[in-house]
């Protein structure tokens, strides 16, 4: 799921000594009205989800990197493959919420790969 054209999805504010191994531009579903587009980037400690914002203006303001709009630590979450019309999904549980993404395939395979396995 590509970002539209007229938006850009900023890098996230990452920790000290926190590193960034793969990125996934995707949807975050939420209710109706909830949807919002953005990037999913996989660090060395944790998923987050940073929304994209309008090219331009927007983008001059987060030059430094943005806040995550969602973040999961590694640790305490649990991450599927889910099948979704003609898609799939990514849903992540973990923190007592649940957050579903659509991403391509291919990068939602290469994330799945990458987290670490629970139980």
């Amino acid at each position: 799921m590509d970002i539209p054209f007229n938006m850009t999805a900023p890098r996230p504010k990452l920790e000290d000594g926190e590193a960034l191994v793969a990125t996934a531009p995707g949807l975050r579903k939420k209710g109706i009205f909830g949807n919002r587009y953005g990037e999913l980037h996989l660090t060395d400690r944790r998923l987050v989800f940073v929304k994209a914002v309008m090219k331009g203006l927007g983008a001059a303001l987060t030059a430094g990197g943005a806040k995550p709009m969602l973040a999961f630590d590694l640790a305490s979450i649990a991450a599927e493959k889910v099948p979704k019309k003609k898609q799939f999904a990514l849903v992540v549980t973990g923190g007592g919420a649940t957050e579903t993404f659509l991403i391509a395939e291919k990068s939602l395979d290469d994330i799945l790969a990458m987290l670490p396995r629970r139980g």
